[in-house]
């Protein structure tokens, strides 16, 4: 009797465990979700989305999966209340709503490539030449 009773409880705990996991599957990839959580922490942190971004107006566009395992792209896209880039403390600035359009790149949990608008170097805080 008692080896029945545990073999019904295994089965149900087995049922109870596959259902969690074929529901957390189904809910999207773990890791895509976490570095996701990363890309936009990382824009929302930014100086240029510090200074005068528009939180309402934050949305993810597009994400990509790049060749590798736990490695992403995210764009984004959210508006600023002057033009120009980074922490513009101190500048004349125009007042101006601003759409951008923001890539960032996570590997393995870090961000290794983020820029605005094509133009603007998140993590060298410079505008890109080439």
């Amino acid at each position: 009797m008692k080896k029945w009773l545990f073999i019904v409880i295994a089965l149900v705990l087995l049922l109870a465990l596959s259902a969690t996991l074929g529901y957390a599957l189904s809910r999207g990839d773990p890791a895509e979700k976490l570095s996701s959580v990363i890309a936009e922490g990382y824009l929302t942190s930014s100086p240029t989305f510090t200074f005068d971004g528009m939180a309402d107006t934050l949305r993810l566009l597009e994400t990509e999966r790049l060749g590798c395992p736990y490695y992403w792209a995210f764009e984004f896209e959210f508006q600023c209340r002057h033009a120009g880039y980074g922490d513009r403390s101190g500048q004349a600035l125009a007042q101006v709503i601003t759409p951008h359009t923001a890539r960032i790149v996570v590997q393995e949990g870090n961000v290794t490539e983020a820029t605005i608008d094509d133009m603007w170097d998140m993590i060298e805080q410079e505008v890109i030449t080439r």
